[in-house]
């Protein structure tokens, strides 16, 4: 049983980076820039990047495509953004723990992005977000729910206050003349997010917004993703690509990122739209 739990790991991982590579081969055909280590990336960490060879299907690098960064952490995501939209000339970071956003700009190796030390919600507030010791990637302004929390070991935390504002109060001019994307990763806080920047998601053409999709914190009743999927749906934002997660838990996603977009940009899902801009 172990021996074909590990065979269908390694042959599922294979195919998934193989695919990526299959991806990266037909956007660069469709004149995509792609970049030139591109099969490093797809076979050293296909996880990492999927979401930006996903993006490419819908935005143009070649184009100014900017980016809002909701629960930036370290910088990682913009860093790897810069990568495949090397043209963007906007970048807003968004973290509430003070010690980890100064960190950002160094960590990206770039002075585009513009970090604002707060965290965001539905409404401008102080609000207390907690952490493992060691690990912010997974700080929430939520408890986890025990089955979560017995994988992530959250026992010893450390807590903070932090000041929390709403998007449409701090982006309200983003990016008016180009196309942008927001990626949106607040571990469990992501529907206050929503609330909060409706406006401003509605001019965005790309949303990246991770879902849960069983109860994943102690406040919830049912999953963030049908929540969400309402909201987004009402400023003409759909679910089209739903990224996978590890198996440490169980043998299905209890969360995902997912990727909503415009409606205008639904029909590129199909090879023969990859060039039509």
């Amino acid at each position: 049983m172990k021996f074909l739990k590990w065979l269908s790991l390694k042959l599922e991982t294979l195919g998934y980076r193989l695919e990526l590579i299959q991806e990266c081969q037909r956007l660069a055909h469709a004149g995509r820039m792609i970049p030139r280590n591109y099969l490093q990336l797809c076979l050293r960490s296909p996880a990492r990047y999927d979401d930006f060879i996903n993006f490419l299907c819908f935005l143009d690098n070649q184009k100014i495509v900017n980016l809002i960064d909701i629960g930036a952490n370290v910088g990682d995501f913009s860093r790897d953004f810069l990568i495949f939209y090397p043209n963007a000339k906007e970048i807003v970071c968004f973290e509430p723990i003070p010690h980890v956003a100064e960190n950002i700009r160094s960590n990206v190796g770039d002075k585009r992005p513009n970090v604002i030390n707060a965290g965001l919600g539905s409404m401008n507030r102080k609000l207390t977000i907690s952490y493992p010791k060691g690990n912010t990637v997974i700080a929430s302004f939520h408890q986890y729910t025990d089955d979560v929390n017995s994988f992530y070991k959250t026992d010893e935390r450390v807590t903070e206050e932090v000041q929390v504002y709403a998007l449409d109060d701090i982006c309200a001019d983003f990016s008016r003349d180009d196309a942008f994307i927001v990626k949106i990763d607040t571990q469990g806080h992501e529907l206050e997010v929503i609330k909060g920047g409706l406006s401003v998601l509605s001019r965005a053409s790309v949303v990246l917004l991770e879902s849960s999709f069983v109860p994943e914190y102690s406040n919830d009743s049912v999953s963030t993703f049908s929540q969400a999927s309402r909201l987004l749906e009402a400023i003409d934002l759909y679910p089209i690509i739903f990224q996978g997660y590890g198996k440490d838990i169980s043998t299905y996603s209890f969360e995902r990122d997912v990727i909503f977009v415009k409606s205008h940009l639904l029909p590129k899902i199909f090879y023969k739209n990859y060039s039509k801009c």
